[in-house]
């Protein structure tokens, strides 16, 4: 099949700075599904009664609570976060509110991926 319009991995790529590797797979092997998440995804992360920039801290703290794997998740989240207006204090007191079910690991992944004195 044959794509005149810009793929959903591309249209991601442009709106957070950077796209990963299960949506790139996604896309090549099953590109209707990846375009229809590329529609709800736009959908729930728009704003509404929550602001945009309320969900991707949303998507933070979700994704640190589930210990997904720091890389790529934190920093296409982080990116995509301070892209909808958070700073990196809003985006790191998320995480420590994370840590309330998260558990201390998470925090111990994050000072150590942000360096010493952090």
């Amino acid at each position: 099949m044959r794509r005149t319009k810009k793929s959903a991995v591309s249209l991601l790529q442009k709106e957070v700075g950077e796209t990963a590797k299960h949506s790139v797979v996604l896309e090549k092997y099953d590109p209707e599904i990846s375009d229809a998440l590329q529609i709800i995804r736009k959908k729930v992360l728009s704003d509404g009664l929550l602001p945009k920039k309320t969900k991707e801290l949303l998507r933070i703290v979700v994704a640190t609570s589930l210990r997904l794997p720091v890389e790529p998740f934190a920093r296409f989240h982080a990116f995509a976060a301070v892209s909808a207006g958070n700073s990196p204090e809003e985006i790191h007191e998320a995480v420590e509110v994370a840590l309330l079910f998260a558990g201390l690991g998470s925090l111990c992944r994050l000072r150590l991926r942000r360096g010493p004195g952090s």
